[in-house]
């Protein structure tokens, strides 16, 4: 796995491009808490990381799963494929409730918006790098 001239992703392998998509995604993570921090909003920045944290876990277990869906029936795949989503959500719904009971360690707004951070990731890996590379 590498990330091509063009910003995207060369290996084509489920593993390989959700592994790159989450180092990516989990650094701007990081790069959205630094900035917090140097504002001085260290609740806002542990907010973004659990956010993202969150949503990188759920991104990886989807790519994980979701392939041991298929060649199974139709009932059986479709009951994993539920208790997948649920577990899914769960995980997401951890890290919101955390996050709900901790108001003053962690910024609700930060880890609602972290949880969209492989979403954006992929926004801009494709939109934004993907040009830039291209470019130059």
């Amino acid at each position: 796995m590498s990330i091509s001239e063009s910003g995207g992703i060369s290996d084509s392998r489920p593993e390989a491009m959700a592994g790159a998509l989450i180092k990516k995604a989990l650094l701007i993570t990081v790069g959205m808490a630094l900035l917090f921090v140097a504002l001085g909003n260290a609740s806002w920045a542990r907010g973004v990381i659990l956010g993202g944290l969150a949503s990188a876990a759920n991104f990886y277990l989807m790519a994980m799963l979701l392939p041991r869906a298929l060649g199974q029936s139709r009932r059986r795949a479709e009951g994993f494929s539920l208790f997948s989503l649920v577990a899914r959500f769960g995980l997401m719904a951890l890290a919101l409730g955390l996050a709900l009971t901790h108001p003053n360690k962690f910024a609700v707004g930060a880890c609602a918006g972290g949880l969209f951070a492989v979403q954006v990731t992929i926004f801009l890996d494709r939109l934004v790098f993907s040009r830039l590379g291209a470019k130059a």
